[in-house]
């Protein structure tokens, strides 16, 4: 079992490589209640997906999706990235969803369902500790 000492909120810091081998470095809030795990639409522009430049359109691309959010409804592009590595941890083949969260949150980028589901999760309030291991 890997352990992140929890801050305010459970957050890790992250590594993901898109399907085309690009990278991004994130902190990352850990949010079991999300269906997919989220990354900025710039960066999944970046990481090979154009389409999220046609996410609002009317009949947008195939992998268009309307997720609800904390601030409502949004549209967006769900696609996957080849790789996440979390500590010493690494998951492949993960769906992430293109949104642009508020800067207020203080998090860039969100683990949601579509990663844990492939974890097991221990957190220890009392002691300040997340255990991340993966799921055999």
């Amino acid at each position: 079992m890997t352990e992140f000492e929890l801050g305010r909120f459970p957050s890790l810091f992250v590594r993901v490589k898109g399907s085309n081998s690009r990278i991004r470095e994130y902190r990352a809030l850990v949010d079991p209640a999300y269906e997919y795990c989220i990354v900025p639409k710039g960066d999944a522009y970046v990481f090979g997906h154009p389409e999220v430049a046609f996410q609002h359109e009317t009949v947008g691309p195939p992998n268009a999706r309307t997720l609800m959010t904390a601030g409502g409804f949004s549209k967006t592009v769900v696609f996957e990235v080849e790789a996440v590595e979390i500590g010493g941890l690494s998951f492949e083949k993960v769906e992430f969803a293109a949104i642009d969260l508020p800067q207020e949150v203080g998090f860039e980028a969100v683990i949601g369902q579509s990663l844990l589901k492939h974890a097991v999760i221990n957190l220890d309030w009392k002691k300040r500790l997340l255990g991340l291991t993966k799921a055999s």
